[in-house]
C-alpha cells in the first residue's frame, strides 16, 4: 500500500496542470469520487471556472466490478459547451484498469483524459499522466485513509 499525502496530491496535480495545454480547454470534468479533488486542483491550476462532476460507480471496496454505472450524468451547460468532449477536460485520480477512462472516452471520445496517477493496465487509456505505479501497488489517497 502506498499512502499519498495531501502535499503529494497538490504537487502531481501542479504538475499534471502544466502537462496540459489550458488553450484548448474550455471545461473541466472530475470523475467523482477519486477525480474531484485533482479535477478541481487542475482547474484551478487552469483558471478554468467551467467544472462539474460525473459521478461513476466501478468499485466495491478494493474489487473493480464488471460493470460501470453513470450514478450522477454530466450536466448540459458542459454537453453544450463541449459537444463530444470537444475542449473537455476530463480527470479522474488514477487509471488502473482504464475500464473507467474507456468506458468516459465513449461518452466524450474528442475529450483529453488525466489522471496524476496510472498503472500499466490504465496507461494507454489516458492521455497524460504524471507517475506511475505497479499494477499490485494499492494507493490510498487523502481522503479515503478513514475507509
Amino acid at each position: 500500500m502506498i499512502h499519498l499525502s495531501w502535499n503529494d496530491i497538490e504537487q502531481d496535480c501542479i504538475t499534471l496542470a502544466e502537462k496540459i495545454n489550458a488553450s484548448n480547454h474550455k471545461a473541466v470534468l472530475g470523475v467523482a469520487r477519486g477525480g474531484v479533488v485533482p479535477a478541481l486542483l487542475v482547474a484551478k491550476q487552469l483558471k478554468i471556472s467551467c467544472f462539474d462532476v460525473i459521478g461513476v460507480s466501478s468499485y466495491e471496496g478494493q474489487v473493480q466490478k464488471n460493470t460501470i454505472h453513470i450514478i450522477k450524468p454530466v450536466s448540459g451547460f458542459v454537453s453544450e459547451l463541449c459537444p463530444d468532449g470537444k475542449g473537455l477536460l476530463v480527470i479522474d485520480d488514477l487509471a488502473d484498469t482504464g475500464r473507467t477512462m474507456t468506458a468516459m472516452r465513449g461518452l466524450f471520445p474528442q475529450a483529453t483524459f488525466c489522471v496524476p496517477y496510472t498503472k500499466p493496465a490504465g496507461k494507454n487509456d489516458v492521455d497524460i499522466y504524471v507517475r506511475e505505479y505497479n499494477q499490485q501497488d494499492w494507493l490510498i489517497f487523502p481522503w479515503e485513509k478513514h475507509e
